[in-house]
Order: structure tokens, then C-alpha cells, then sequence
């Protein structure tokens, strides 16, 4: 059988078109697993909170802690909007409130203002798209006027495995979004956002401001699933609990993998006093309690270290 050049084109044809309806299921596979939405990068459930902290603020040593609160859920003419309250507090306090609402396309805004009030904040008449899911997919640059504050804000994702270890923990396969700022006079301000799917934001790196890490945060799905779950996906240190404490309080902690766990207590200068375990330990979820009576009133530090990851938190003895 000879096969003539036509018949060789037509052969072409046919493979060049199966090919592309190969590349083009290809990448609609993947767009669709690699779909994200906002809301699991930014949970929203009355009760939650996120604080980071900066120690050098604008190029200067000044700490500086950065807190955000889902408050409560309020009504804006007959629909239902999450009030978040963003606080600094470096030497002094001021907040913001903002309230979100979560559809299919993202997370919007519908108002702004000074006070927790929805009367005295600024409505706006149309939702303003805040983050869009697809913000969170790799190859997407999306740019946001918000007239208001006087910023172009442009979003481009650089990278989605980051591994980022900051006081709060270790979060592992980060989504990094780069995010350049300009005002109506031509200035730029970039900003590289870490974020941890279920957590939020663990890291900031602003270019004028400095850097924020989380340094404490607390979801109410920690609550619902960390029964359920027996190996964590990360490592953390909480907070001890009771704090202030006198003169017993709970240190807890979680391990993604079998670790050689330190956890040692400090005093303020850094000296270390005691160490309360040192041995092996399986991944999961454990905790100790703390007895300080032998100790005066103060600020005291606790450290883990399991592996590579460390964490410390400071603690206060009131007797």
C-alpha cells in the first residue's frame, strides 16, 4: 500500500487535531484541580482571629501588633454581612471594620467604617469583589482599584509551595501572591503574602512597612477537627492556658511527624530554668501541665524544638 503525500496531511491533520483536544482536556484537568477559593485561604467564622506581629516597623525598631477578628455577623439592609475588625497597636490603638460576604465568585465587600456601627459606615451600593477565588489559581494577575484609600492594587500568585516557619508554626505548601500597590501620585509599594489553605495569612513582607508574622491565631474549625484528625498537618505551639496563670497552667502542641521533642521554660532574660521533657514522641496532638509554684511572679518563656521547627511563647506567672 503506498501512502501519498495528501493522505500524510490528512494524517497530520487528524493527529495536530487530537493533540489538541488532548492539551485541551489536559488543561482543563488541571485548571479544575487546581481551582481555590478564597474563603479557604481567608476562613470566615465568628470567632476567629489572626495576630501578627512586626518588629521593625518603616525601617525602625518598633514593635508592632497586627490583629484581625471575625466579630460578628450583621445585618445590611436585610442580608446577612461578616463585620471584621482590623486593630494596630503600636503605642497606641486604632481600628478598622469591614463587612464580607462569600459567594461564588469570592469574597466582597459592602461596606467600611471607624466604629463596630453599621450606621455610621460607608455602604457601598454594588459589592466590591475583595478577593476572588481565582486569585488563589496559579497564572492569574487580577488588578483592584479601591478609590477610597487612593491605591491600584495588582495581585500575582509567584509561587504555591512555600514552606513558611513563623511563631505560630510551620505552614507547609504556602500560596505566595505578590502584590503591587500604587497610589494616584505614582508611588509603588509591593507586598509578598504567604498564605496557609485553612489558616489564612502567615507571613507578610511589605516593602515600606516590614516584615508581620503570625504569631497567634484561633479558628473554630481547629475545635471541629482536630478530634477527628490523628496525625496534624503541621506543627504548632499554642498558647498555654490559663494565662495569666497561678500556679498551674496547660502547654499544648501538635506534631506532624515522630520528632525528638525539647520543650524547656525561660525566664525573661533568656536564661533557661527548667526543661520539662526531652525524649521521642509520636505525631499528634499532646500537652503537659506546668506546675510553677516554686517560682516568683513574672514573665516567663517556653520554647519547643522538634526536629528543625522551634517555637516560643511567652506565659505570666501572677501570684
Amino acid at each position: 500500500m503506498q501512502i501519498t503525500h495528501k493522505d500524510m496531511k490528512r494524517g497530520d491533520k487528524k493527529a495536530m487535531k487530537n493533540s489538541s483536544l488532548l492539551i485541551a482536556v489536559v488543561l482543563m484537568t488541571t485548571t479544575i484541580a487546581s481551582a481555590q477559593d478564597a474563603s479557604d485561604y481567608y476562613p470566615m467564622k465568628v470567632g476567629n482571629y489572626w495576630i501578627m506581629r512586626c518588629d521593625t516597623l518603616f525601617g525602625a525598631y518598633n514593635p508592632t501588633i497586627f490583629r484581625q477578628d471575625v466579630e460578628a455577623i450583621d445585618l445590611i439592609l436585610d442580608e446577612e454581612y461578616f463585620r471584621i475588625k482590623h486593630t494596630l497597636i503600636n503605642g497606641f490603638d486604632w481600628s478598622s471594620y469591614f463587612w464580607f460576604c462569600i459567594d461564588s465568585t469570592g469574597i466582597k465587600m459592602k461596606a467600611q467604617g471607624d466604629t463596630s456601627s453599621v450606621d455610621s459606615a460607608t455602604i457601598h451600593d454594588t459589592l466590591l469583589l475583595y478577593m476572588p477565588n481565582e486569585m488563589f489559581n496559579v497564572g492569574f494577575t487580577w488588578q483592584w482599584d479601591l478609590p477610597l484609600f487612593g491605591f491600584t492594587y495588582t495581585y500575582s500568585i509567584k509561587s504555591v509551595s512555600e514552606n513558611v516557619q513563623v511563631p505560630a508554626g510551620v505552614f507547609n505548601n504556602c500560596i505566595m501572591i505578590r502584590t503591587i500597590m500604587k497610589d494616584t501620585s505614582g508611588n509603588t509599594m509591593t507586598q509578598d503574602a504567604y498564605y496557609a489553605r485553612d489558616v489564612g495569612e502567615v507571613l507578610l513582607i511589605d516593602s515600606r512597612m516590614g516584615r508581620f508574622e503570625l504569631i497567634e491565631y484561633f479558628l473554630q474549625s481547629d475545635v471541629e477537627h482536630e478530634g477527628e484528625l490523628k496525625i496534624p498537618a503541621r506543627f504548632s505551639l499554642k498558647q498555654n492556658h490559663p494565662n495569666p496563670f497561678n500556679p498551674t497552667t496547660v502547654i499544648s502542641w501538635q506534631l506532624a511527624i515522630d520528632s525528638n521533642v525539647e520543650l524547656s521554660i525561660y525566664n525573661i532574660l533568656g536564661q533557661k530554668i527548667q526543661t520539662l521533657l526531652n525524649k521521642p514522641m509520636p505525631a499528634g496532638y499532646h500537652e503537659l501541665e506546668f506546675h510553677g509554684q516554686n517560682l516568683s511572679s513574672g514573665v516567663y518563656l517556653y520554647r519547643i524544638e522538634a526536629g528543625s521547627w522551634w517555637a516560643v511563647r511567652k506565659m505570666v506567672l501572677l501570684k
